[in-house]
């Protein structure tokens, strides 16, 4: 369901949210690892994070094409569909009878901002008695991002008889209106917390996490001391050496460094150095960039050296990209995604005929669909038909990334072949990025394609990323087949639940849906259960 609103779907039971191959979930390895933690996959990062890069609903919307032809759809005017549309049918949808129904409509109503059902979500979270309906009303509260709520925010993370799950999000909540001097009290022990030692950890976690920019109080001092606080937890300090890059604000950058040079201190919060550096280092600071590639090579922690191989990649300049190259074919077997992906996300002029190179050498279908990835995120569109050739092999390790790749390169010679792979093959995870490739690469198009493919779907995981890209086609065409969906009681509520859901993507104005950038720049490493919740919607 998760994934049909924009966040990382719930998964089966013994899988993970980071595993979009169907696969059960992120491999561990500790592979170089030293921390005794394991690795998770290059897979688990790409899901997390990837929403920034696809940027599926401006290469929808608005996109120079292979051709060299300028597309764009016509004019959709996505606030009076809004307001005329989409948000009666939320507000009726709020008293249905169906659970995920309700659920559905209140994480609408708070992507649409609709003050007008704040009461309402209000008695959902103190009144309904099923939970799930209570964790949708407060997610929609929380997407309100409403000033005249940071009391009733305020009140419920510090309140010692409320599950600590939702006490956390409340503090998650308080970040997108900057409530900036109650985050940093949280963080310096100000703010008294009741309840267990865990709980008191997990909402203090996720203070870190919400905070979004420098206000007053500077939220910055406590962040840089509590990543160097030997004496913290763990977790909090690598949620907080993660935040300093989300502040991106060079303040930050002497942590971060001083972390990544302590091999023997806290392995999670260098983990979080290690992202946090992708978004707080310049290419032209020369001296960070060659520590950060010795790193990327020789650090005795895996986890450290994966994540500095996409950090690198981020920052990217030629230097980056030079230590990228010598460091991806030394790298441990595991680990060899992640650096196609960095070198991916470098942007150097090299990076396309460096990967293309690589592909043809490659044997295993992991690293293959990362180096494919790599290659569409580099735009090297002389890839395609090589891509095009490995995905009609139809390897079940190549398929998902496969099609995504060639989408990105929106290679439209692919179409016929993805189309065919979605008839032909009904595992969930293709069908979902099947599903997102097909929306990307055929625009509005893909409307009718994917109502259709909806209807033939068993899989409640493959259906939500079906509506999913129904929704983020992003355009009046798809307004009314999801309309119908919703308003026809013959269908499970799950069914009516997905279709509102991707009605709420559609009203909504964010290119990237909001509670997936909890998701991006995320600390595999520290785990909150506040944050799984966000990322997990219903």
């Amino acid at each position: 369901m998760a994934w049909a609103h924009g966040g990382a779907f719930r998964p089966p039971p013994g899988r993970t949210p980071g595993d979009p191959t169907g696969g059960g979930g992120p491999r561990a390895t500790t592979a170089g690892g030293g921390s005794g933690r394991g690795v998770p996959t290059w897979e688990a990062w790409w899901y997390l994070n990837r929403d920034p890069y696809l940027r599926i609903r401006e290469r929808i919307l608005e996109r120079e094409v292979i051709t060299g032809v300028h597309e764009r759809e016509d004019f959709f005017d996505r606030r009076a569909v809004r307001e005329k549309v989409l948000l009666p049918v939320m507000l009726e949808a709020l008293e249905d009878q169906e659970t995920a129904v309700r659920g559905a409509a209140a994480i609408a109503c708070g992507k649409f901002r609709a003050l007008s059902a704040v009461p309402t979500l209000l008695a959902m979270f103190k009144e309904d008695d099923v939970r799930e309906v209570r964790e949708a009303s407060l997610l929609g509260l929380l997407l309100m991002r409403d000033p005249g709520l940071v009391p009733f925010f305020r009140g419920l993370a510090l309140d010692g008889d409320e599950e600590r799950n939702f006490r956390g999000v409340a503090v998650l909540a308080l970040g997108l209106v900057d409530d900036a001097g109650f985050l940093a009290d949280l963080l310096d022990r100000k703010a008294k917390l009741k309840g267990s030692a865990t709980t008191v950890r997990d909402v203090r976690s996720s203070a870190p996490l919400a905070l979004r920019s420098l206000g007053d109080p500077d939220p910055l001092a406590p962040l840089r001391a509590l990543a160097l606080d030997r004496l913290d937890e763990d977790q909090v300090r690598g949620y907080a050496a993660a935040a300093l890059g989300r502040l991106r604000t060079p303040l930050g950058a002497p942590e971060v460094v001083r972390l990544l040079k302590d091999d023997d201190g806290c392995q999670v919060a260098r983990c979080g150095a290690a992202i946090a550096a992708g978004a707080l280092i310049e290419p032209s600071q020369e001296n960070m960039v060659d520590l950060m590639g010795k790193k990327a090579a020789r650090d005795r922690n895996g986890a450290v050296r994966a994540l500095l191989a996409l950090s690198l990649g981020r920052i990217g300049g030629e230097r980056a990209a030079t230590h990228l190259v010598a460091a991806m074919g030394k790298a441990d077997a595991e680990l060899r995604g992640f650096y196609y992906l960095g070198l991916g996300l470098s942007g150097h002029p090299d990076a396309g005929p460096i990967l293309l190179q690589t592909f043809g050498r490659l044997k295993n279908f992991s690293h293959r669909s990362a180096c494919a990835l790599g290659l569409g995120l580099a735009g090297h569109v002389e890839a395609a038909p090589l891509l095009r050739e490995e995905l009609a092999r139809r390897h079940p390790g190549f398929v998902p990334h496969g099609m995504i790749a060639l989408a990105l390169l929106d290679d439209r010679e692919a179409i016929p072949l993805v189309q065919e792979i979605l008839r032909d093959d009904k595992t969930p995870s293709v069908r979902r990025e099947g599903a997102i490739a097909l929306a990307l690469l055929r625009r509005t198009a893909a409307v009718p394609e994917l109502v259709k493919l909806f209807e033939e779907t068993k899989s409640r995981f493959a259906r939500g990323s079906i509506v999913s890209a129904l929704g983020v086609v992003g355009t009046d065409k798809a307004v009314e087949p999801l309309l119908e969906i919703y308003r026809d009681r013959s269908r499970q509520g799950e069914e009516r639940a997905l279709a509102l859901a991707a009605l709420g993507r559609i009203g909504d104005d964010a290119r990237i849906p909001l509670l997936s950038t909890y998701a991006f720049d995320l600390n595999f490493y520290a785990a909150c259960g506040a944050v799984a919740q966000v990322l997990s919607i219903l």
